[in-house]
Order: C-alpha cells, then structure tokens, then sequence
C-alpha cells in the first residue's frame, strides 16, 4: 500500500470519530456565550490536495439585548500542500425564534456532480466526505439564506453566486495541478424542503436557465419485531443542455474501507454520470445485538448485529453529444442504463469502542452481461468492507 493510499484510508477511517466530536468546548459553555473548536478541519488528505492543514473555529452567543435569540459565528481555513493553495469559509447566522437569517462566503473546492441534498439546518463548512468524490470544482462563493422550522416541516431558500472553474483536465477528467480551468460566474437559487417523515428535495436553478436540477430522498426505519427495516430512495433529474459539471456523479466508494449504504460500493470513481436517476437502498438488520459485553475501564466492548442489504441503481444520459460542443463525452461517460444491483451481507459492533460500532461486510456486484460495464473477473465485483455506526442517540 503506497503512502497516498494509506492517508486517504486513515482520513476515511477517522470520519467516524470526528463526526462524533464535530466541536471541541475551548471556553464557556452551552447555555451562554461559547468558543469551539471543530477537530475535523485540522488534518484530511484528499487527491487534490494531499495533506490539507487548517483550524475552524465557531462562537456561539446568546445576547439579551438584541432581536435575535442567538448568533453564530463560524470560520476555517486550510492549505493543500500538494496545489499549494489556501482555502477559507466564513460565515454568521441570526436565529429568532423559529428562523434563521444566515451568509456565508466560502473559497474552497465542491464536488462536480454532487447528488448530496445540503443541509442548510446545521453548521456544514468543509465537508470531508466531498474529498471522496474525483471530480471536483474551485469555487468563490457568497451566499445568501433562509430557513424557517415548524412543527412538521423545514423551508429554505438560498441565493449563492460567484465564479467556478473545473479542477479536472476535459480529457482524462483527472487534477493537473495547474490553473482551474473554464472558470465561469454564476448565481443559483436553491429551494430545500424536508418532513419529519423523512422526505427530502431541493430545487435548484440558474439564474439565467442554464442549469435546473432537482433532487430528492426518502429515509424512513421501519420496526419490525426481531428486525429494522431501514429504506433509503433518492433520485434527481436534469435537462440535458446543463453543463457536465451540474450532471449527476453516480460513482461510488471502490477502494474506501467503510461501507456507506448511499453509495455504490463496487463503482469506481468516475464511472457513472446521468441526467437523471433513481436508487433505494434496503437494509435488513438484527433489532438488538446477538449479545453484550463491555468493559468499563478500556471503554471496548462487542455487540453484534448481523444485517443484510441490497443496492439497487439505474441512471441514464440524454443526448450529451448532440450539440457537437462535448464530443468527447461520448467515448468517456456512461450510465447504468442497465440497472445494477449490490447485495450486502454483514455484521455491525463487532468492536464497540468509545461512540463507533465497528463491523466488517462483504459487498458483491451483479450486472446485466450486455452491459457495457459489467466485470467478467469476479474480484472485480467483491468488495470486504468495514462498517461504522455512530451510537450518539444512545446515551
């Protein structure tokens, strides 16, 4: 295993631990003005920029004298060593009562593609897993937003705008570290929405009509005596005039340690890219563990819980060359127009240490054989994957 590739699973494999502890008390404390620390901007590794050095930080305060009820204030910076670049993000929210007023002005790299819904609810800055992704964007970006709670459901409207350019080269769709390339401006405004059923969706769209996306998911766990059932379906849709880089990335974690049910396991980094798609995830777990133990003084302990599970994805290209302006996408991109299928067995807690449940599990892929990327090598298709359970809600 090269250097690279043992930091890129170091980082993947202390996600886990660091979304556990997102924020670090420096001074105060919750109920009143308070100064934090966020562990997971320090350190990650990631392929555009190798090591990527930084600090966030974030002040909560909770005045008596203004309108507001609260104000955030966040910041964080970083530097690749590998592009040699910096990058920041800050940004201040207003709550009152069941609302949020929030800015932000970011410079930092996104994934091109993405089909992850925002969470314009929580603190999100630099997100780790976007380094997963192999095709990325530099963004200068200044938003503007929204967001209002009720009892049901959550609304949010946000203005970003600012300029971005590919971090890939338009041939082999691979980081050159040079110069970003067809940096273009741009304004979006996006429309998000969530139930406490578990349905999600976001409307998003240019300014000028050249790009609409929308997306959305379902996430629902369902009691069932002995079992939970957990549902997860997403789907999104685009026209196809929209630029490469606003098409959906359906590749997935071939080569990641962990098992993530929300991606194909088997797929390789750029692999698949769709204007439209659709993709539900079943998993089949035990209700409670096979057994428990624990001790106190190490804080490690076991308690298993066997799962099975089954990927299903299908997504398509709609003419992506019929303008002659991208002909080379032809020869390269491809989408599961053929559907493929990923069954998973595994055992979740074999190792519980501190707030993670690690377990380990095997994923296979199956393919339609006419399919123009279906794997005759069956080592091609297995995937040995480690598990990672987060146990926050159970203190």
């Amino acid at each position: 295993m090269t250097v690279k590739r043992l930091l890129s699973t170091l980082t993947i494999l202390l996600l886990p631990l660091t979304a556990g502890a997102q924020y670090l008390l420096l001074m105060g404390n919750e109920e009143h003005t308070a100064l934090y620390l966020n562990p997971a901007k320090v350190w990650n590794y990631n392929h555009y920029e190798h090591s990527r050095w930084g600090a966030g930080i974030r002040l909560v305060t909770h005045p008596t004298n203004f309108i507001f009820n609260r104000i955030d204030a966040d910041a964080y910076f970083g530097y690749g060593t590998y592009d040699e670049r910096w990058k920041y993000g800050v940004g201040l929210s207003e709550f009152f009562r069941n609302s949020v007023f929030y800015q932000r002005a970011v410079y930092d790299y996104t994934a091109a593609g993405s089909r992850r819904i925002p969470n314009p609810w929580s603190n999100e800055g630099q997100l780790l897993g976007n380094f997963m992704a192999s095709r990325m964007t530099e963004v200068h970006s200044i938003t503007l937003g929204y967001r209002l709670h009720t009892s049901h459901w959550r609304w949010a409207m946000v203005i970003e705008g600012g300029e971005r350019g590919w971090l890939f080269d338009d041939k082999n769709l691979i980081y050159n570290n040079s110069t970003p390339i067809n940096f273009t401006n741009f304004i979006h405004i996006r429309l998000l929405m969530r139930h406490q059923c578990g349905i999600s969706a976001m409307l998003e769209g240019a300014m000028d009509g050249s790009m609409v996306r929308l997306l959305a998911d379902y996430k629902k766990i369902i009691p069932l005596n002995l079992f939970n059932l957990d549902i997860y379906a997403q789907g999104g849709i685009t026209p196809k005039h929209n630029e490469y880089i606003d098409m959906f990335d359906l590749g997935g974690m071939w080569g990641s340690p962990l098992y993530m049910s929300t991606y194909l396991s088997t797929a390789r980094p750029n692999e698949f890219t769709a204007n439209t798609f659709a993709m539900i995830n079943l998993r089949l777990q035990t209700a409670r563990p096979l057994y428990k133990i624990h001790s106190e003084l190490l804080n490690v302990g076991s308690n298993p819980s066997p799962f099975v599970a089954l990927t299903a994805v299908w997504g398509n290209l709609w003419g992506q060359d019929t303008d002659g302006r991208r002909a080379w996408l032809t020869s390269y991109l491809q989408a599961p127009n053929l559907g493929i299928l990923e069954p998973t067995l595994g055992i979740n807690g074999i190792i519980h240490f501190g707030e993670v449940d690690w377990g380990g599990s095997i994923t296979y892929r199956t393919t339609p054989k006419n399919a123009s990327y279906c794997y005759t090598n069956p080592q091609e298709n297995l995937m040995f994957i480690l598990t990672a359970t987060l146990l926050l809600n159970e203190k």
